[in-house]
C-alpha cells in the first residue's frame, strides 16, 4: 500500500488530465494511459540521436506523425462527444416542446 501511495504522489502532476477519461498524456512517457495503446500496436519511437546517427530524420518524423495522429484522435473524440451531447439536448427539448404543444392544443 505504501509503494502505491508513493507512486500516486509522484504522478500527481498528471492528476488533472487523468480525471478526464478522453485525454491522455501521449506526448510524455505516460503512453500506457492511452486507450488505443494495445499490446503490439505501439510503434517503436526512435530518439533523435539515433536518427541523426543513421543520417535520416524518418524516425523522428514517424514519431512526430504518431503524436499528431494521437492528438487528432483525441480532438475528434472530444468533438464527437460534444456534438452527441448537443444533439441529445436538442432532441430532448424538441420532444418536450412537442408534447407540451400537443397537450395544450388538445
Amino acid at each position: 500500500m505504501h509503494s502505491n501511495h508513493h507512486s500516486y504522489q509522484r504522478d500527481s502532476t498528471h492528476a488533472s488530465r487523468q480525471m478526464l477519461p478522453l485525454t491522455c498524456d501521449c506526448g510524455t512517457r505516460q503512453v500506457s494511459n492511452c486507450p488505443w495503446d494495445l499490446p503490439g500496436s505501439q510503434l517503436p519511437l526512435v530518439s533523435p540521436k539515433e536518427g541523426d546517427q543513421n543520417g535520416s530524420n524518418t524516425e523522428g518524423l514517424t514519431a512526430a506523425a504518431i503524436v499528431v495522429v494521437h492528438v487528432a484522435v483525441e480532438v475528434v473524440v472530444v468533438v464527437v462527444a460534444v456534438v452527441v451531447v448537443v444533439v441529445v439536448v436538442v432532441v430532448v427539448v424538441v420532444v418536450v416542446v412537442v408534447v407540451v404543444v400537443v397537450v395544450v392544443v388538445q
